[in-house]
């Protein structure tokens, strides 16, 4: 993950951790983690989403944020991922969206 978000063959580096979310669907199989990136040689930094299966331990889903996470909720079931920025900014992902089994 971090080298596909380098630059010129350095990778980019875990800023930190900014949110993290067990989704409330039975059984509880999955997680996201909000990370803060920052690209080699510049000041940029990128929030990005990243969907683990526990039960698996593979990644399911690398979703891109516009300003650093701050908070992440889904309703009962997995099919949405709602998540609040720093700025106030509340981002909805639709997961069924990208579901390959559909």
């Amino acid at each position: 993950m971090l080298a596909l978000f380098g630059v010129s063959g350095k990778p980019a580096t875990i800023e930190r951790v900014t949110s993290l979310h067990m989704f409330e669907s039975s059984p509880q199989s999955k997680c996201a983690v909000a990370y803060l990136l920052k690209k080699p040689d510049t000041e940029d930094s990128l929030s990005i989403l990243v969907v683990y299966s526990v039960s698996t331990n593979m990644i399911l889903r690398l979703l891109r944020c516009e300003s650093e996470v701050t908070q992440m909720c889904t309703p009962g079931d997995d099919a949405i991922l709602i998540v609040g920025t720093i700025l106030g900014s509340i981002y909805l992902y639709d997961l069924n969206e990208f579901d390959s089994s559909s």
